[in-house]
């Protein structure tokens, strides 16, 4: 999978840079997902890390509509949610991505938001306001 999400970020790295947009064109037309960014090779992820992702795994479990994505150092800062054919959408982390690493939480209708790295706790509040709050900012 990881592989896979890598080709796909190498082929749209051609493509100029887009915050997130979406594919207008698609089916189901719904999507979510949390972009995981490390700045370092994946062998120096922390286990409370691990953890985390899998909690945020958890919190979707069932859902069709939802994509965690993993982008290590090194790796195209763009990510695709859906297949190459017919992307859902494309989310450019590149404005967050330096030197902390975090998660950009992303869905179809809602701006995405950066949450950087933090105890699981403090991100895990983030993403339920984000992704289940229904009040408007």
């Amino acid at each position: 999978m990881r592989i896979m999400i890598r080709i796909i970020c190498i082929l749209l790295i051609v493509l100029p840079p887009l915050y997130c947009e979406d594919n207008e064109n698609t089916d189901s037309g719904e999507w979510k997902a949390v972009v995981c960014y490390f700045p370092g090779p994946p062998e120096d992820v922390s286990e409370d890390w691990s953890w985390l992702l899998y909690d945020i795994e958890t919190v979707f479990e069932g859902d069709t509509d939802f994509q965690l994505i993993y982008i290590y150092e090194g790796d195209p800062l763009i990510a695709v949610v859906g297949d190459t054919e017919n992307p859902l959408a494309r989310l450019d982390i590149t404005k967050y991505a330096k030197d902390t690493a975090g998660y950009l939480f992303a869905m179809k209708g809602k701006a995405p938001e950066w949450e950087p790295y933090n105890m699981s706790g403090i991100v895990m509040d983030a993403l339920s306001k984000y992704f289940f709050d229904d009040d408007d900012d």
